[in-house]
């Protein structure tokens, strides 16, 4: 699977954000389940929106 640059630039600042503002020990777990669990906290959000 290829991603576009800008995505993948995208992706590296919200990893750098979230590892900003929680300790180390923890960014390998936080940062990938952070990042899907918003992503699908927002497609149910759209989606409810959407279909009333």
């Amino acid at each position: 699977m290829t991603y576009p640059t800008a995505t993948l630039q995208g992706l590296e600042r919200c990893q750098y954000l979230v590892r900003d503002h929680i300790p180390p020990w923890s960014s390998w777990v936080i940062d990938y389940r952070l990042i899907v669990a918003m992503l699908l906290l927002w497609t149910a959000l759209v989606a409810g929106l959407l279909l009333g």
